[in-house]
């Protein structure tokens, strides 16, 4: 296998809860490629030190002493944006990549079952930090090389179905019809 240029700057993520996790299929974002995608929730004792040293290593690696003043990094408050899991003193890092990454479970078997990738579990990551400068956009991002789904958790945005919800004891549902005239 043929190595790529930035793969002495993998790294392993400390464990995160996965949000949006597009693992199994890429997605197409604003007209854009699509891409698999992931975006990773750090609690705040994660120790993150050594992604940032790894990010930090691929702009210098980009722009040598002159690394811009003003660079986008990936490292974002999580409480920055209104989604449920986004708690105070969390980190947030996004992470993609075009090729499909590397998807297992915590014995090291590959996951094939959709239903084990959902928004909240607890995940890591195979990263590899790149320096970008597209359309005077400039700064690091995380490509995204592998997961590893860990322990479950519970799954964020509400969501779930309960079959018996439906179960009211009777099947005539026409009783429950309000025809007051009120359209809503």
């Amino acid at each position: 296998m043929k190595t790529k240029k930035f793969d002495g700057l993998k790294v392993m993520s400390p464990k995160f809860r996965m949000s949006f996790p597009d693992l199994l299929k890429p997605r197409s974002f604003e007209g854009k490629d699509p891409t698999y995608s992931i975006a990773m929730l750090f609690p705040p004792d994660a120790d993150l030190k050594e992604m940032k040293r790894k990010a930090t290593a691929a702009a210098k690696e980009k722009w040598a002493d002159k690394v811009p003043k003003k660079l986008k990094t990936p490292f974002r408050d999580a409480s920055e944006l209104d989604y449920d899991g986004y708690e105070e003193d969390w980190t947030l890092v996004r992470a993609s990549s075009k090729v499909k990454p590397g998807l297992v479970d915590a014995d090291l078997e590959d996951v094939i079952d959709p239903g084990e990738i959902y928004p909240g579990r607890w995940a890591r990551a195979i990263l590899v930090p790149f320096a970008y400068d597209t359309a005077g956009n400039k700064g690091v991002s995380f490509g995204l090389r592998g997961v590893q789904l860990l322990e479950d958790d519970e799954q964020f945005g509400g969501g779930g179905f309960d079959k018996n919800d439906f179960d009211t004891g009777d099947n005539d549902t026409d009783k429950d019809i309000d025809d007051s005239g009120d359209p809503w």
